[in-house]
């Protein structure tokens, strides 16, 4: 093997830290993955028909006028759920810069446990914040959907923060069994070597 071959495959097998979650999930989180997988196909759905229904209506002598609210009320939860669904397939949009330097220098479990631990926090302020507006926002009905209170489009970002988090301490312990592992490996070949 040349030098290059050997540090793409250290390269492979750092990135690959963290994300060993996703080829093999476990028997717990895979109906989770699937409900959510299902939920949002679901919504996007609905508000795809809803805005084509909202078109077509303008040529007709009728118009529904709880489809705008509809449609976005669809999309703000598959922007939150989606972020759920990103963090546990682990492909939101990051720097790939660091993802290459950090590599290099094989800290790159590190980098994956900290932008996790950065996901996380944010991720508990956020539904913080969504569990306070929800409160807030409780009495208050949509105006153009009468029978449905606004407290439903605030609770998007809490059942999307809520799968996030769970993703993000689902991750953190992948990740920090996978240091603890190499850690392992490496005190016993150093022990090997020794001998």
């Amino acid at each position: 093997m040349t030098e290059d071959m050997i540090e793409k495959e250290e390269q492979e097998q750092f990135k690959s830290i963290g994300m060993s979650y996703i080829k093999e999930p476990s028997k717990y989180r895979a109906p989770l993955d699937k409900f959510l997988d299902h939920f949002i196909t679901i919504l996007f759905i609905f508000m795809t028909v809803i805005i084509l229904l909202n078109v077509f209506s303008r040529f007709l002598p009728f118009v529904i006028y709880w489809a705008e609210i509809s449609a976005r009320m669809a999309g703000f939860w598959i922007t939150f759920v989606g972020a759920a669904i990103l963090v546990q397939k682990g492909e939101h949009i990051r720097v790939n810069y660091f993802d290459e330097k950090i590599t290099k220098t094989g800290l790159y479990e590190f980098y994956v446990l900290l932008s996790n631990i950065l996901i996380l926090a944010i991720g508990v302020g956020i539904l913080y914040g969504s569990y306070l507006q929800v409160l807030r926002i409780w009495p208050e009905y949509i105006t153009a959907w009468p029978v449905v209170r606004y407290y439903w489009w605030w609770l998007a970002p809490l059942v999307g923060m809520v799968f996030l988090n769970i993703y993000a301490v689902i991750n953190l312990v992948v990740i920090i069994k996978s240091i603890i592992a190499r850690k392992k490996e490496v005190t016993m070949s150093s022990d090997e070597g020794g001998q």
